[in-house]
């Protein structure tokens, strides 16, 4: 993936992908890379979301399936999506540590004025938009503003009180 920077105009540029039917973008500035997943170990008893782990250049990062954590089910995508596309993750640091995200498709770059973001209505509410930093309308349709940080929660409550070792416990709930 190539380096991309964001436009001193007030531009802001996004990764948009797909997720079990569903368009979402990221701010590309939080990814640091695409992979394909050739290898996820998986692991007993982690919660349903939680694909297992990659071995990435020697760190132990775990696999989201956003699909699973943002709809409560790995739903499949159309049968020639699956065989045209191998796992794809999009490598994100999230509170300090490295997670990768499975998504279906990668789509596009989108590029949009930062004030062209809004809000998510309350009358949403509940579900995934506890994980939406807002909503983008591209080309009269609305593609969802997900934020990686709120899809993954730091633990607060550690036996000491803090990290150990400085590092960030992590809680994938």
């Amino acid at each position: 993936m190539r380096n991309v920077q964001s436009e001193p105009t007030g531009l802001s540029q996004y990764l948009e992908f797909v997720v079990a039917s569903q368009h979402y973008c990221v701010d590309i500035m939080k990814v640091r890379e695409v992979r394909l997943l050739e290898s996820i170990t998986p692991l007993a008893q982690a919660p349903e979301h939680i694909c297992g782990v990659i071995n990435l250049r020697g760190d132990i990062v775990p696999v989201v399936s956003l699909a699973t954590r943002l709809h409560g089910t790995e739903q499949a995508a159309p049968l020639e999506a699956v065989a045209d596309n191998p796992d794809i993750a999009l490598i994100a640091d999230c509170h300090g540590e490295l997670t990768a995200f499975k998504v279906d498709r990668i789509l596009d770059v989108l590029v949009s004025e930062q004030t062209a973001v809004q809000a998510v209505p309350k009358a949403i509410g509940g579900g995934q938009s506890q994980f939406l930093a807002g909503m983008l309308s591209i080309d009269e349709r609305m593609v969802l503003l997900l934020e990686f940080e709120q899809v993954i929660v730091p633990l607060v409550e550690l036996a000491s009180g803090r990290p150990e070792k400085d590092s960030v416990a992590m809680e994938f709930v």
